[in-house]
C-alpha cells in the first residue's frame, strides 16, 4: 500500500495533492469515527497547538488532570496515555495521528472511563482534516508560532491560518486560551465566525506579567504566582512557561467563576512540584553519574559526563536549550558538546544551516550528523547544508564519514 501511495504521489501535481488530501482525510475520518463508534461523543477533547511546547504542555496539562482526579488520555508527539497512568512511547512518527488510530485510541480512552484527552494538534493534521469525526473541542490552546513547515504549506501565512483552524472547530460555549505574548494571538481569534466567537470564553494570559521565574543556584526552577512560590522538577524557563499554560487551560476549562478558577490555579502550582520532565524533552540520560577513567595529559583522569536529550529542531527552542545549558557552566560543566541533527526529505532546509551556526555558537563542539532521511535523500546534501554557513576560523571542522 506504501508503494502505490508513492507512486500516485509522484504522478498527481503537488498542488492537485494538497487540494486532495484534506477531502480525502476528512472522508476517511468520519469513516473511522463510525468503525470505532464514535468514541469522541464521550469524552472531553482539549486541542493544543503551536511551533514549540506543544508536546510538553500537552502532557503536563494531561499529568495534572490526572493529580487532581480526572482520568485523562492524551497523544503528543513523544508520548501516548490510554488509561490515566501508563504513558508509552509514540511510535507512528506523527504528531496528529491518522484518523483510524486517533479514533482506535480514544475508544480505548473511552472503553477505561478516561473523561478528557488531550490531543496535541500539529498543522498538517488540522489541513489535512485528520481531526474530522471528532466532533466539536471543549477547549483550544495556543503557544505560539515561528516559521516551521514551509515548504509544506507554502508560506507563514498559510501555516498561521492552519494553526487557527483549531479554534474553528471549538464548540459553542467553549474555552478558547492564547498565548497574550503572541502578536498572532489576535489574528487567529479574527478568523473564528463572528456567531460563534460570541459563545467562546477567550481569554489571552501572559506569563512574563502573571508569573516570576526565580533566580537561584540549582538547576530546576521555582516560580512565584499569585505571590507564593513554588519549586518543580524543571529545569528551563520554557517549561514554566508551558507550565503555566496547562495550568491556564485546566483552570479555564473545569470552573466557573474567578474565585473558582483562582483556587484551581494556586492547587496546579503546588501540584507542580510532583512533576518531571517530559519524555526526550530536557531529559537527563546522565546527571553527573557516569565517571571514566583514562589517561590524559591535559587534566585529572577521572571525568564526570553529563548527558542530556532534547527535541529542539527550531531555530529559537535550540536556542533557548543552549543558552540555559551554557548558564550552567562552569558551576556544573566545563564543556558542551552539542550533537545536531535534522530530518531529510527537504523538509525545512532553510533551518539547517541556522541550526548548525547556533550550535558553533554556544557549544564547545558541535557534531553535525543527519537523522529521519529515507533512501531517496542523500545525507551528504544534508550535510552540506548544516555546514553551509559555519564559521570554521575559530573551531577545526573535521568530517567523518561511516
Amino acid at each position: 500500500m506504501s508503494a502505490i501511495k508513492k507512486i500516485v504521489k509522484k504522478l498527481i501535481p503537488k498542488q492537485l495533492l494538497n487540494n486532495i488530501r484534506p477531502v480525502y482525510h476528512g472522508i476517511k475520518a468520519n469513516y473511522n469515527a463510525k468503525k470505532f463508534h464514535n468514541p469522541a461523543k464521550n469524552i472531553n477533547i482539549i486541542a493544543i497547538t503551536g511551533t514549540k511546547g506543544k508536546t510538553t504542555t500537552t502532557v503536563f496539562t494531561g499529568r495534572l488532570l490526572n493529580l487532581i482526579g480526572h482520568k485523562t488520555g492524551y497523544i503528543t508527539t513523544g508520548i501516548i496515555n490510554l488509561d490515566g497512568h501508563q504513558e508509552y512511547l509514540n511510535l507512528h512518527k506523527m504528531t496528529t495521528l491518522d484518523s483510524y488510530n486517533i479514533q482506535k485510541y480514544l475508544r480505548k480512552m473511552v472503553d477505561n472511563n478516561c473523561e478528557y484527552v488531550i490531543l496535541e494538534m500539529s498543522s498538517q493534521g488540522l489541513q489535512q482534516n485528520r481531526h474530522q469525526g471528532l466532533g466539536q473541542f471543549n477547549s483550544g490552546l495556543f503557544l505560539n508560532i515561528f516559521p516551521e513547515h514551509i515548504e509544506y504549506h507554502g508560506s507563514f501565512e498559510n501555516y498561521l491560518n492552519s494553526k487557527a483552524l483549531l479554534f474553528r472547530n471549538i464548540k459553542p460555549g467553549g474555552i478558547a486560551v492564547l498565548n497574550g505574548q503572541s502578536e498572532y494571538s489576535k489574528t487567529i481569534v479574527s478568523t473564528i465566525p463572528a456567531k460563534l466567537k460570541q459563545t467562546l470564553q477567550i481569554s489571552f494570559p501572559q506569563p512574563n506579567k502573571q508569573i516570576i521565574i526565580e533566580k537561584n543556584h540549582t538547576m530546576e526552577k521555582s516560580f512565584t504566582y499569585f505571590g507564593k512560590s513554588y519549586r518543580t522538577n524543571l529545569i528551563t524557563d520554557f517549561d514554566i512557561n508551558n507550565l503555566f499554560f496547562a495550568i491556564q487551560i485546566i483552570a479555564k476549562t473545569l470552573t466557573k467563576n474567578t474565585k473558582e478558577e483562582t483556587q484551581l490555579k494556586l492547587k496546579l502550582s503546588k501540584l507542580s512540584s510532583k512533576l518531571k520532565p517530559v519524555s526526550g524533552r530536557m531529559e537527563w540520560v546522565v546527571k553527573n553519574g557516569l565517571t571514566i577513567f583514562k589517561k590524559s595529559h591535559i587534566s585529572s583522569p577521572k571525568r564526570k559526563i553529563s548527558i542530556l536529550v532534547d527535541y529542539a529542531h527550531e531555530p529559537e527552542s535550540m536556542k533557548q536549550l543552549l543558552q540555559t545549558i551554557q548558564s550552567w557552566t562552569p558551576d556544573y560543566f566545563n564543556n558542551i558538546i552539542h550533537i545536531v541533527s535534522c530530518d531529510g526529505a527537504g523538509r525545512d532546509d532553510w533551518k539547517k544551516p541556522i541550526l548548525a551556526t547556533i550550535s558553533q555558537k554556544y557549544a564547545n563542539i558541535s557534531i553535525l550528523t543527519t537523522d529521519n532521511y529515507d533512501k531517496n535523500d542523500n545525507p551528504k546534501k544534508i550535510l552540506e547544508l548544516l555546514e553551509q554557513d559555519l564559521d570554521q576560523k575559530p573551531t577545526s571542522l573535521d568530517t567523518i564519514n561511516i
